[in-house]
């Protein structure tokens, strides 16, 4: 009972307040549901990037690729290239990593580049030119990477050129396919085309013609070895209007708490009369009777 008779103040002084705190919750609510009306349209593009590899080792982790482009540095960088202010640029570009596998032990496949813009050639244009800033960073990297696998391929070819263990081995290989000078293109003894087996060759010029064809193969292979490349060029941007009920419910919410708040702390100060009479008659009764009888 007594903290019911303790609250009755603060009721009493919200229940004072009630039209206040609802008038204030309605023009909260409405000011803010007004303001992201009067937002423009938001256009969004997305480009999917894979990054390149070299001896199936990744140029660059997707996850400090997409770390890179959302870097103050980076998007100052390029906003001149999109001919837009750097606040804008930073504010319009973002990356994320795509991931494959389980969920705890998954592992970063593609980097995914989301720009948002005025029209939808804008939010394309951001993303595309984005990525393409971002191969072109990569191809050089991707060239320092390969060199050296290419100028091992050039020595082992200096080697086995001049035994004929190269061109044995290249005849054979080119026989061996389809349509190759060693297959038939009609049948009959008359036709048949006899290739001559390699010529015998040592064992450090086996070994040589074994790392040519695997280092050849792990240079050319494109699921070893490839470029970073756009996997799905940004298309035209797709429209989308800034969300008005949540934010305009939120904000009525905080409106009517704060003015709640603000009356309880306004009767409290002021003081509320029914308070005032129970502290008068409190004090009545706590004084001992001086009257001598």
């Amino acid at each position: 009972m007594a903290d019911e008779i303790g609250l009755n103040p603060y009721i009493d002084s919200m229940w004072r307040a009630k039209w206040l705190i609802v008038l204030a919750a309605v023009a909260a609510g409405a000011a803010v549901g007004l303001y992201r009306f009067k937002q423009p349209a938001v256009y969004t593009s997305q480009a999917l990037l894979q990054i390149g590899r070299v001896w199936k080792e990744p140029i660059e982790d997707p996850y400090l690729t997409a770390e890179l482009i959302n870097s103050p540095s980076f998007l100052n960088q390029m906003a001149p290239k999109l001919g837009s202010k750097p606040g804008l640029v930073k504010r319009s570009i973002h990356a994320a990593t795509v991931t494959a596998g389980p969920q705890r032990s998954g592992y970063p496949i593609l980097v995914i580049i989301t720009a948002t813009g005025g029209s939808s050639s804008e939010a394309a244009a951001f993303a595309n030119v984005t990525a393409e800033e971002v191969i072109a960073r990569q191809d050089l990297s991707y060239d320092q990477s390969i060199r050296p696998h290419l100028e091992y391929q050039k020595q082992l070819e200096a080697i086995l050129a001049p035994t004929g263990a190269l061109a044995a081995s290249q005849k054979k290989l080119a026989g061996s396919q389809p349509g190759g000078a060693g297959s038939t293109a009609q049948s009959g003894p008359a036709e048949t085309t006899q290739v001559s087996p390699p010529p015998q060759i040592s064992e450090a010029l086996a070994k040589a013609l074994h790392d040519y064809d695997e280092v050849r193969s792990f240079n050319e292979s494109p699921s070893i070895t490839e470029r970073t490349r756009l996997v799905a060029e940004a298309a035209l941007g797709t429209y989308s209007r800034a969300s008005i009920g949540s934010p305009a419910a939120i904000a009525a919410l905080l409106a009517a708490l704060i003015s709640g708040a603000a009356a309880i702390a306004f009767g409290i100060l002021r003081g509320t009369p029914a308070a005032n009479a129970g502290r008068t008659l409190s004090d009545r009764q706590d004084v001992p009777d001086a009257t001598i009888g």
